[in-house]
């Protein structure tokens, strides 16, 4: 499996390119499109996203892993150091969420895949 496989035809080039990294970092399709949306929506200083803002943008694009398996996948990648919290905020119902960004290594390891895909 390549990260074109987990990219619908219809997809920007811009999303090709992110889906395209190093498999020993992610070894899940969900990991690898969480990543991937972390990737587009918070670097470089985009800001951040929380749980909800992932699973929607996920939805929203077309993928149909379940709310329960996109926090996992974000889970596995935060324990490898791919990505990490960045404070959090309190929503409308007064709890707390954390906030969410791709990590230094996390970019890394997609911009390899990139310059990999590239030779």
């Amino acid at each position: 499996m390549n990260g074109f496989d987990l990219v619908r035809v219809s997809d920007p080039e811009t999303s090709k390119e992110t889906a395209v990294f190093v498999d020993e970092h992610t070894r899940r399709p969900s990991e690898r499109a969480v990543l991937a949306v972390l990737y587009l929506h918070t670097y470089p200083e985009k800001g951040t996203l929380t749980d909800k803002q992932i699973i929607h943008f996920m939805h929203r694009d077309g993928w149909k892993f379940s709310e329960s398996r996109i926090r996992t996948a974000r889970n596995a990648l935060e324990r490898r150091g791919l990505c990490q919290t960045d404070g959090h905020i309190t929503n409308e119902g007064g709890r707390k969420e954390r906030l969410w960004k791709i990590s230094d290594a996390g970019i890394d390891a997609i911009e390899k895949g990139i310059r990999d895909d590239e030779n």
